[in-house]
């Protein structure tokens, strides 16, 4: 049954990766840490220090002078020599440091800027020359057998070390100048609306701050060459080819980036492009008064502060509504209603009367409305939808019947959510509670029509949803030359003819989607007595978890407020038969005979 499951070994080992780094049940590995000296190392530290407590063999690898990496309990500090002192290192940093506090005029300090960092650059350059050419240390760290390089991409011995001893590498890092994390995971990069670094432009850009923001990283090559190609001359000598700076960077299976959408703009990102903004946040004493004057934007703040109270344990409690698709879908949500409230949070669960698995438990409050029609009706709806999957008649015929079955369902659920949000006892209840959060699966979109009724945020939990919606509520980038569709059967690398097939595929299903959205979007419109789409419904969402993830799924683009959550439908389940490895051995023999 396995050989028609071709599973993409790379994003598997990666998916592993995560595991072992994040996950507090993994089994114990050994993690070898490149990091880049100063204030880079303060946040790493809190990470190595994470990694320890979780069972993990932690082993720091630097350079015997620095400034502030020292042995501690919770790792294992191994150095190496460099051909200069102490104090000459404190006066090369001091130089830096104090180019902060002069006021010459810019193209002076500009210049030496730019000397400044060639030296620095050149001396932990001949560093990592002397490390890769440590042939004693080199064989001792491929003896050891990491399962895992984690290093900061600032400067890039750590991911041609990683390379090198064929490892598989997590970059942990803010930026890197010159688009190089855009180009290292060949992620999207408009110019249009994704400023650059030290433009000080924002998002939204007229025509001249366009040419700017594209101006700069062309400004800025000059010193990104100087910093990063001396190590694909390295890389080159060692690997006897040519090997660029875009090569070693590609190495990279996750990016962890110390920054998060709540205080950044938004930006096109890879699925291996996790943002972890938290980990520089520690409990501090209340702002003074002396804050009231600064000026935050409240929109992204506000974000912030749901997916606060959606996945941080030390959140104060929250109200949250859910609104379930029923089904199995309802199934994946149940378990993360059951660890809202193990957190702390008040968690209330509306839904029709008549369903067919939403019943009262224990660690939720159950709200019904009623609707007009009974469960023997509902019943008998479902189960000819569910005979549909056994029958064998003609494709046409076949589609005929789905459409029409559909259509049925979606007027079920259309003729509730009008119920619902026509139920004005109901409504005026919701509105005393003040919810702080909805969460709901947009499926269909009656639970994101009331969120945005009622002016609560909303988070999506969902697979995916038809037609590219989910592209379209998110305003992200969607290129059909290497976004496989639904139902097409294509993979990320697609021949012209598949592509064309690719692009064709949504319009034929424009027709299904039309008919179970549409009506809300006519809803909308008539309670917010404007005209509203369903995009502009989609796009009330504040965060979307999607129930995937980059492993067994295709790469795509996505935005910053789309979270990839595949392991919530992963349990622990017993230990497979000696039947089920013999027949999984077996398949796997005949796919890679065949």
């Amino acid at each position: 049954m396995t050989t028609g499951l071709p599973v993409p070994l790379p994003r598997l080992a990666t998916g592993l990766l995560l595991l072992l780094s994040v996950q507090p049940w993994a089994e114990s590995g050994k993690v070898l840490v490149l990091p880049t000296d100063g204030s880079h190392w303060l946040s790493m530290r809190e990470v190595v220090r994470e990694l320890h407590a979780r069972g993990h063999q932690v082993v720091v690898l630097t350079l015997e002078v620095n400034t502030h990496i020292k042995e501690e309990d919770f790792f294992t500090l191994t150095t190496f020599a460099v051909a200069w002192t102490q104090d000459e290192f404190n006066r090369l940093v001091l130089g830096h440091t104090q180019l902060f506090f002069e006021t010459g005029h810019f193209l002076k300090r500009f210049s030496r800027s730019v000397e400044i960092l060639k030296n620095m650059s050149l001396v932990v350059q001949r560093s990592c020359v002397g490390l890769l050419h440590n042939e004693t240390l080199i064989r001792h760290l491929n003896a050891t057998s990491f399962d895992l390089v984690l290093t900061d991409p600032v400067y890039l011995c750590g991911a041609v070390l990683a390379k090198y001893l064929s490892i598989p590498a997590v970059f942990f890092l803010r930026n890197i100048p010159c688009d190089l994390d855009f180009k290292g995971t060949q992620c999207p990069n408009p110019y249009s609306y994704v400023p650059k670094f030290l433009t000080t432009n924002s998002d939204h850009m007229t025509f001249l701050q366009r040419v700017k923001n594209m101006l700069y990283p062309l400004a800025l090559s000059y010193i990104c060459h100087t910093v990063s190609a001396p190590y694909a001359s390295l890389a080159s000598e060692l690997f006897q080819r040519e090997v660029s700076v875009v090569d070693i960077l590609s190495h990279a299976s996750v990016w962890l980036f110390r920054g998060d959408f709540v205080m950044d703009y938004p930006r096109p990102i890879m699925p291996n492009m996790v943002f972890i903004g938290g980990v520089n946040c520690a409990n501090r004493k209340p702002l003074s008064q002396m804050t009231t004057g600064l000026q935050f934007p409240l929109p992204r703040l506000a974000t912030g502060l749901l997916l606060l109270l959606s996945v941080q344990r030390l959140a104060e409690s929250g109200k949250v509504l859910v609104l379930p698709t029923d089904g199995s879908h309802w199934l994946s949500m149940r378990e993360v209603v059951r660890e809202l409230h193990a957190r702390g949070h008040q968690a209330v669960v509306l839904t029709p009367e008549v369903n067919m698995h939403i019943k009262e438990e224990d660690f939720f409050t159950l709200t019904t409305y009623a609707i007009p029609y009974t469960q023997d009706e509902f019943n008998h709806l479902l189960l000819s939808h569910t005979q549909l999957f056994f029958e064998t008649e003609h494709f046409l015929k076949k589609f005929s019947r789905s459409m029409e079955i559909l259509k049925n369902m979606s007027l079920v659920a259309h003729g509730a959510c009008v119920g619902l949000l026509h139920n004005e006892t109901l409504i005026r209840h919701l509105n005393a509670t003040s919810f702080d959060v909805v969460l709901t699966d947009p499926v269909y979109l009656c639970g994101t029509v009331l969120a945005k009724y009622l002016s609560i945020p909303a988070v999506f939990f969902l697979r995916y949803i038809p037609c590219d919606l989910d592209f379209k509520g998110t305003q992200c980038p969607n290129p059909y030359s290497y976004v496989p569709k639904l139902l097409t059967m294509n993979s990320d690398h697609m021949t012209f003819l598949q592509r064309v097939k690719n692009m064709l595929y949504p319009l034929a299903l424009s027709y299904i989607c039309h008919a179970f959205s549409a009506p809300y979007a006519n809803l909308a419109s008539e309670l917010f007595q404007r005209e509203v789409s369903v995009v502009d419904i989609l796009s009330h969402a504040s965060v979307w978890l999607f129930r995937g993830d980059f492993v067994m799924d295709y790469p795509r683009p996505i935005m910053p407020n789309m979270v990839f959550i595949g392991g919530i439908n992963c349990a622990n389940r017993k230990p497979l038969s000696q039947v089920c490895i013999g027949a999984f051995m077996q398949s796997m023999f005949q796919a890679k005979h065949f």
